[in-house]
């Protein structure tokens, strides 16, 4: 399920790789329907037209829950009032008008007033499937975080926790690092040169509007210090991509940084200010799922695919078959000060061997399922 949703639904985000589609999914014991919880709302509606697709061999049924109530009507905006309201201390059962199937607040909340941070829990989560237990049904992801974090928080209210599940957003600004050196940039051919490069690349990933190399202090020059390239693109998603697609590349024997900077950055860069450098992104640790790997990949060729990223050998398993032959799939993890997990991600579909592979963030508990389940890892 997590891979059809993830795999569906990653072409239409940018930062699909990075950040899949799927934060969660509840599973009924029986296995006849879950809760699927998406990373944003519009996400979860998109996931809709999934509904009666093909997933091992039979058709699924996907639609909102029973007690959804849809965020352009009256109703919702009650609703909010009502959690809110429960939020601050004050549970009480949500008026009946609203939906007469929606649980009470105090439910959907865990008990607010039991212990702080207890879990929402939704009672009789059959009954609440349209069409009864057979059918799934999608979470939209802003009500269920909002829930999870009211419950955590109860002073905190309603926009104040919608706005903490939000990502940072990224400029159309991309910052690039350490492509060349500062010394290599004194002469303005030199930065024409990188200037056309740049774009050529970037031009890949969205239409760039304008790049700037700014010329770098005669100190900075003889230090040999990281020389910088500012990318503006027309479109946010363009700088979106790019960034995924630079960040940890190794551009002429030069491990490159790329991040976000606001427009204001770019335009005092333009202006001839030598700003401070921008934090770089931060390192990640986590687990990357890979599929479609020779039969005869070791776990030394996978580290050396992974070259940069900090992954060591002993943090590779390979996933075997019952008949103890490699099964093509492997669970890589990313540990230590090092680790780079989200970098690693950019080397979606490169070549492995002769094989393009594919690669999916993963988790510790899903590999748990797995072994719990039997599946051999060596």
């Amino acid at each position: 399920l997590r891979d059809l949703f993830n795999g569906a639904l990653g072409a239409m985000d940018p930062d699909a790789l990075a950040n899949p589609p799927v934060v969660n999914l509840a599973l009924d014991p029986s296995g006849k329907f879950c809760f699927a919880e998406f990373r944003t709302e519009e996400l979860a509606t998109l996931a809709l037209h999934l509904d009666k697709v093909e997933l091992c061999g039979r058709q699924i049924k996907v639609g909102r829950p029973r007690w959804y109530v849809d965020p352009s009507t009256p109703q919702y905006t009650a609703l909010m009032t009502a959690v809110t309201a429960a939020a601050n201390g004050n549970p009480s059962l949500l008026p009946s008008a609203l939906n007469p199937q929606m649980p009470n607040a105090a439910s959907i909340l865990g008990g607010l007033g039991g212990a702080a941070g207890a879990a929402p829990v939704v009672p009789n989560l059959a009954a609440l499937m349209p069409g009864g237990a057979q059918a799934g049904a999608l979470v939209p992801a802003t009500a269920a975080a909002a829930a999870a974090a009211t419950a955590a928080n109860p002073g905190a209210g309603i926009a104040q926790l919608l706005a903490t599940t939000q990502q940072t957003a990224a400029s159309t600004v991309l910052y690039l690092e350490n492509l060349v050196s500062c010394k290599d940039l004194v002469s303005e051919e030199e930065r024409s040169d990188l200037a056309d490069d740049v774009k050529t690349e970037c031009s890949k990933r969205g239409e760039v509007v304008s790049i700037h190399i700014p010329v770098p202090p005669a100190e900075s020059a003889e230090r040999g210090d990281p020389g910088r390239v500012y990318v503006q693109f027309q479109e946010q998603a363009g700088a979106i991509a790019a960034q995924r697609a630079l960040h940890g590349r190794i551009f002429s024997g030069n491990k490159v940084m790329a991040t976000f900077v606001p427009e204001e950055d770019y335009q005092k860069a333009q202006a001839g200010e030598w700003l401070s450098a921008p934090p770089a992104p931060q390192s990640a640790e986590g687990v990357i799922k890979m599929r479609g790997l020779p039969f005869t990949a070791t776990k030394q060729d996978i580290v050396v695919f992974f070259t940069g990223f900090g992954l060591e050998e002993s943090g590779v398993k390979l996933v075997l078959g019952r008949d103890g032959r490699p099964t093509g799939e492997a669970y890589v993890y990313f540990e230590g000060p090092s680790a780079d997990m989200r970098s690693a991600l950019n080397k979606h579909r490169q070549i492995l061997g002769s094989r393009y592979v594919e690669l999916f963030p993963s988790s510790k508990d899903e590999v748990n399922q797995y072994l719990s389940a039997g599946v051999i890892m060596l």
